[in-house]
């Protein structure tokens, strides 16, 4: 291992956390991004030398580390780099998780969602938007009858965007602006960390979904609630993955107790 470990002078910080924080936006915002917030409320944050990470080959992972202000010449890719050899090798705590993830994903610390909106979010917010999150090509889960209920929100002036055309930035600032969030259990909601206190939200969702958002919603104080999805198929080894139906009447009217 010596003769092809990468060698590295001074202070080595490993954010590294699982393959999920690989390539997923969920575990990059929950698992990865919050340690440099730990970090930056110690003495040691300058002085480190290189941020040992998963990668960077995703956009939103160059995006966000650039907004905050690490260094691309010091970032190492634990991808490309499988050995490293560090005079000093720094690690974090996780931010949250004490036993089970899943537990305690249910109830996140408020500070993420505080830290996130104090360095990300850098503008005067501007007239309020109703977003309606859909999931472009998705072959995990879907709605079935998704042009239905995009026709209906559309017709009550809610703006369907798909997260995967839009920056790093600019998921931020639609989420930063936004007064009803409305979108299928997904990665993508984690946006939420970005969304005002009393954003309201409606997460559709399996019965056997995560809580993830959940989580994330009451961690930033916003309103949220659940829509389930009458199920039509269970994909094999993910029972919170799939395919449903949304029942349009019954949504019209929770969402008419919101509006």
């Amino acid at each position: 291992t010596p003769k092809f470990a990468k060698k590295l002078k001074g202070n080595v910080c490993s954010l590294l956390y699982t393959n999920a924080s690989k390539d997923n936006y969920y575990h990059w915002l929950t698992d990865v991004l919050p340690k440099i917030g730990i970090l930056q409320k110690t003495n040691l944050f300058n002085k480190i030398n290189f941020f040992l990470i998963h990668g960077k080959h995703k956009n939103f992972q160059s995006e966000s580390l650039k907004l905050l202000n690490i260094d691309n010449r010091k970032l190492i890719d634990a991808n490309k780099f499988n050995h490293i050899y560090a005079e000093n090798l720094i690690t974090v705590d996780h931010p949250f998780m004490k036993k089970n993830f899943l537990l305690d994903s249910k109830s996140l610390p408020p500070w993420i969602s505080e830290w996130y909106k104090k360095k990300l979010i850098k503008f005067k917010q501007t007239k309020k938007k109703n977003i309606l999150v859909l999931r472009k090509n998705s072959q995990r889960r879907k709605i079935l009858n998704e042009n239905e209920l995009t026709r209906y929100l559309k017709s009550k002036s809610f703006k369907p965007v798909y997260l995967e055309d839009l920056s790093f930035k600019k998921q931020i600032n639609l989420f930063a602006q936004a007064n009803i969030v409305i979108g299928l259990n997904g990665a993508g909601l984690s946006n939420l960390f970005f969304s005002n206190r009393k954003t309201k939200v409606i997460e559709i969702m399996f019965k056997n979904s995560n809580l993830a958002i959940c989580g994330i919603s009451k961690s930033s104080k916003l309103k949220y609630y659940n829509f389930f999805l009458d199920q039509t198929k269970v994909n094999r080894n993910k029972n919170q993955d799939g395919e449903g139906i949304i029942n349009i009447e019954k949504f019209k009217k929770k969402l008419m107790k919101l509006i």
